[in-house]
């Protein structure tokens, strides 16, 4: 259950941008002791893989001038899917949402190639498995990112020599699910606004019970055509 909002009257739910803020906060916490390993494995020294120096989301994989690398880029893509009812432990109907998330690694090298691959080039891809590894095995500390499957992965989705130093981008493709994108059945009753206090009412909706009913029966005649 996401852990962004208290339990109140409009229920819980999940917006991008807290997706986005989420999957940031994870990586921040947890991506330096992944390049760690990465660099380990490698033969390197662990801090072979520096750190980020610049965190970014967009609405596109492209490089600003004043990004500083190597770099993350984070774009959302939305729900590739609608999202699905199910029922709460809790007896409420909440939707079920997966977005489509998509890491970028921007960095720069200079110098020789490592086993014939640009410096640039392979240094993308040892970041690119760091996020991929994290991004599978963590979660945020407010709960909001649920299961978490990789979809796809472009380990040179952009190389450019510049000068005398070669950038590469590398990105991965994620299916980032979250169990409350919504609530049905919750809300208030009457609108609230302006609002009357800082926080929202606590207290669920009480929907009244229907005491009793009219049926109104409207006879309409069906033409049934005549056998021959």
């Amino acid at each position: 259950m996401s852990a962004i909002t208290p339990t109140h009257v409009f229920g819980e739910f999940v917006g991008a941008h807290h997706v986005e803020a989420a999957i940031l906060a994870m990586l921040w916490k947890w991506l330096p002791t992944y390049q760690h390993e990465i660099s380990r494995e490698a033969g390197m020294e662990p801090a072979h893989l520096l750190p980020i120096r610049s965190w970014r989301v967009a609405s596109d994989m492209e490089r600003f001038p004043e990004d500083q690398l190597p770099c993350v880029i984070l774009v959302n893509n939305g729900l590739p899917e609608p999202p699905r009812k199910y029922n709460d432990s809790d007896g409420s109907s909440v939707f079920l949402a997966h977005w489509a998330i998509d890491l970028g690694v921007h960095v720069a090298a200079k110098g020789a190639k490592v086993r014939a691959a640009p410096r640039a080039l392979t240094l993308a891809r040892m970041y690119a498995l760091a996020v991929r590894l994290a991004m599978i095995q963590k979660r945020d500390d407010d709960g909001v990112m649920g299961m978490t499957d990789p979809v796809t992965e472009r380990p040179n989705a952009v190389l450019t020599v510049e000068d005398d130093r070669t950038t590469c981008l590398a990105t991965t493709t994620f299916l980032v699910e979250t169990d409350h994108w919504g609530e049905w059945g919750a809300g208030p009753i009457d609108p609230i606004y302006p609002p009357e206090d800082e926080t929202p009412p606590v207290e669920r909706p009480v929907w009244p019970i229907v005491e009793d009913h009219f049926l109104e029966v409207d006879k309409v005649p069906i033409n049934t055509s005549e056998e021959g």
